[in-house]
């Protein structure tokens, strides 16, 4: 079958973006001498491992930005940074209580009484259920009421949060009350043990600043409602200087007869930095690599559990903790080790990292590194360029990077030239601080500007159907219909990136038979100057076109929705209804529904052929590799969601090994791409006794045949039994897959891999399974577990 292709350039979806172009600034990158100050909230403050928020802070005074600083805690360490002390901002120590803070929350109550109690109300109903944020919440109440005062006291224009729980909540109390802005930096912990809340949060904010890609992915699952270039991706960043003047960089670290070669790890020493797996990994290195060491910096609770480790494998000499230590002194020491290692894992509890400040650090010391191939730290380190990266919880595999490089001092060397670049080039301080500014710039203009706008705007004001674009409807009908038609709308729902109505006329004449579809990006652009929505309906159009002129030749009974007109300026399209209902809900009641079965089969088989037809016409000769890499990252991006909401730590791990072992293979190069619908599943497939269509194409993407074809099934085999039993569910499989080799063939062991990825990114991107406070809404979560483990476990099997 001869087809054209598509180009991806005509159904490309561009993403949105945070102007940064409204300077707060009378010169370059300094702030006006008037300039009111933006307040600062952590849990704790001074603390030795988070020396990132510090540097921060002191950078963005060196810019002019004057900070006030409002810690939840105040630590209490034996080991601090010295530069601590150069830090100009008044630092507001305050207990959980005080006379003070009474009098602070007495005030608002008398100013503000129905939203003091409503935001109280609000936070101890969006917390219940976890202990650990319903008692912060709870703590924190009475001096973040008292912080909002003080935010009025001194003029501050915008709430800063490091992490997402308590501090972000904190800042958003300040918000509600006083009147400004908040944002916060989204790390790791704070983002995918609990979220709580968290999709408030996010809705709430300013802006949310995202320490990776791989968070920010993570955060537009959670809240997909929310504009992506609402979601800054800053990275924590580093003073490269620091890791040369200390240290002696890799190209003068000698190689000399018999010289100990040294790893250093530095990293707190909790579960998930997985530290027991790097002591296991030294006792395999020390019987092949002579005159190893280790050397562990950090402290924590399970500093006293590694040490007997240590003990019960006669490490002492190979392996040493040395405990806490302040930042010049960790520079020194990276500057004298050979390696740097950092064996992250998933701990039990679900915490995990963000993107290691330690290893941008060592990346920064020329140190070549090892660590896992765990959330964002693929953005940082490339696997084989400046590190290794090995699955999370594999000694064996730990101990033979660290052989790898122990025993080749040019690869060290290479591998460390190439880690510099990469941090001076993404991580460096000056540069992730200039990003942050910018976006403090945009919002105090704005806020100057309008003091109203820190009130954030929503996607909600974009649902409506406005004048202008009713106005066009109309005209359009009345050159279909030939009449003048006054028309109204029926909401037919929608996604996080659409509203979608039924065109319904006034008059007792026959049904329209159109579909409105608004782009919700050209709502928020012409609400907050962000997105395009005129490149999201012409991209829509466009393909609609194309697919639906392909479709009319080759079959009367396969189709999807002939466009009629787009309105670029309303962000608007418009297009045929087509008949039927969805398959999803044809499918219910199937199995005590004889009559039924006969139809499904058809219409089954019929997807199958749709999709291949697809694939034929959207086919193209571009490279694949972006498209491989995009998987992967979406693969452990979904993982790791589905450990946060409850899956067993052993499915995990099995599901990375299984994925490790085959991505190989898979990822060939042998599957061309193809147009990607992005999310073909039996709700957006329309089917009637003579036709089947299939709808909603603003996502369309490139991708592989398979990512569709086993988006499709997954979703259909997550119909209930009561709908369906397992032999009607796996027939209709078969029905599906003959009508797709009716025109493509298949490579079954790629599609047992592909499988396992659809099953977990529909998994980790479930509703059902995010936290909630409704009893029932917890039992069906919990239920819904059950059998993702049962299907997971079969997908494995």
């Amino acid at each position: 079958m001869n087809l054209p292709e598509i180009a991806a350039s005509d159904v490309a979806v561009p993403a949105y973006r945070v102007s940064q172009d409204a300077p707060i600034a009378e010169g370059a990158g300094s702030a006006k001498s008037d300039t009111r100050p933006v307040a600062y909230i952590m849990s704790r403050f001074p603390l030795l491992t988070e020396t990132f928020i510090l540097r921060e802070m002191l950078e963005l005074e060196r810019r002019g930005l004057p900070l006030e600083v409002f810690p939840l805690l105040r630590a209490h360490a034996s080991v601090r940074h010295e530069e601590v002390d150069c830090l100009k901002a008044a630092i507001h120590y305050t207990p959980f209580l005080s006379a003070a803070i009474i009098l602070a929350n007495a005030s608002f109550l008398r100013r503000k009484p129905g939203r003091y109690l409503r935001l109280l109300w609000t936070i101890l109903k969006g917390n219940w259920g976890s202990t650990n944020l319903f008692t912060g919440a709870l703590g924190i109440f009475p001096k973040s009421v008292y912080f909002a005062r003080l935010v009025e006291k001194h003029r501050v224009v915008h709430v800063h949060a490091h992490y997402a729980t308590h501090p972000a909540l904190c800042a958003m109390i300040i918000s509600e009350l006083a009147g400004v802005g908040y944002s916060f930096t989204a790390h790791a912990h704070d983002i995918f043990l609990e979220q709580r809340m968290l999709a408030e949060k996010v809705r709430k904010a300013r802006f949310v600043a995202a320490i990776s890609k791989h968070n920010k992915d993570f955060l537009l699952r959670l809240a997909p409602d929310v504009p992506p270039g609402k979601i800054e991706v800053v990275h924590c960043g580093i003073e490269l200087e620091k890791y040369d003047a200390l240290g002696r960089g890799s190209s003068d670290r000698l190689e000399l007869p018999n010289k100990a070669i040294t790893a250093i790890c530095v990293a707190s020493l909790q579960p998930y930095k997985g530290i027991s797996y790097l002591i296991s990994a030294c006792e395999r290195v020390a019987r092949r690599v002579p005159n190893f060491r280790c050397i562990i910096v950090g402290q924590g609770a399970d500093r006293a559990k590694l040490e007997a480790l240590i003990d019960e494998k006669g490490l002492r000499q190979v392996v040493r903790l040395l405990g806490g230590m302040p930042q010049h002194q960790v520079a020194t020491l990276l500057g004298e080790a050979d390696l740097f290692v950092l064996p992250s894992i998933i701990a039990p509890s679900g915490q995990m990292e963000g993107i290691p400040v330690a290893l941008m650090e060592a990346m920064a010391s020329r140190l070549p590194v090892v660590s896992t191939r765990l959330s964002g730290i693929p953005e940082l380190v490339d696997d084989g360029v400046n590190g290794i990266l090995v699955p999370p919880e594999d000694d064996r595999a730990l101990a033979e990077a660290i052989i790898a490089l122990s025993g080749d001092h040019s690869l060290r060397r290479e591998m460390g030239e190439r880690g510099r670049e990469k941090v001076a080039a993404e991580f460096e301080l000056h540069a992730t601080v200039e990003s942050l500014f910018a976006l403090f710039s945009d919002v105090a203009s704005e806020t100057e500007a309008d003091p109203s706008s820190v009130v954030p705007k929503t996607v909600a004001a974009a649902n409506d159907v406005d004048g202008g674009i009713v106005e066009w409807v109309g005209e359009q009908v009345s050159q279909i219909t030939g009449r003048q038609v006054e028309v109204s709308f029926k909401p037919l729902g929608g996604g996080a990136d659409s509203n979608v109505f039924e065109v319904m006329a006034r008059d007792e004449g026959p049904p329209i038979g159109l579909i409105l579809k608004l782009h919700r990006p050209g709502g928020i652009q012409a609400l907050d100057g962000v997105g395009s929505g005129r490149e999201c309906a012409e991209n829509d159009f466009n393909a609609l076109t194309y697919l639906w002129s392909v479709f009319s030749q080759v079959s009367t009974r396969l189709a999807v929705p002939r466009p009629v007109a787009v309105a670029p300026n309303h962000a608007a399209l418009l297009m045929e209804k087509c008949p039927g209902v969805g398959l999803a809900r044809a499918k219910r009641w199937s199995r005590f529904r004889r009559k039924s079965s006969g139809s499904l089969a058809d219409w089954f088989e019929a997807c199958g052929e749709w999709l291949a037809i697809f694939h034929l016409a959207t086919k193209s000769d571009g490279d694949p590799s972006q498209t491989f890499s995009r998987m992967e990252r979406d693969f452990y991006t979904d993982l790791d969601l589905c450990g946060q909401r409850g899956l067993d730590p052993d499915l995990v791990l099995a599901a990375t090994r299984r994925f490790e072992a085959e991505k190989s293979q898979a990822f060939d190069g042998r599957f061309g791409l193809v147009g990607r619908h992005c999310d073909f599943a039996p709700y957006n497939v329309l089917v009637s006794s003579d036709r089947v269509s299939v709808i909603d194409f603003e996502g369309l993407q490139q991708g592989l045949v398979y990512e569709d074809l086993c988006y499709f099934l997954g979703m259909h085999e997550l119909t209930p039994p009561y709908h369906l039993s397992r032999s009607m569910t796996a027939a209709l499989r078969k029905d599906f897959l003959r009508g797709y080799e009716r025109h493509s063939a298949l490579d079954r062991s790629a599609f047992e891999f592909f499988m396992l990825v659809a099953t977990v990114k529909i998994m980790g991107n479930s509703p059902i399974l995010r936290a909630s406070t409704n009893w029932l809404a917890l039992l069906k979560r919990q239920q819904q577990l059950r059998f993702y483990r049962a299907w997971l476990r079969e997908q494995l099997s």
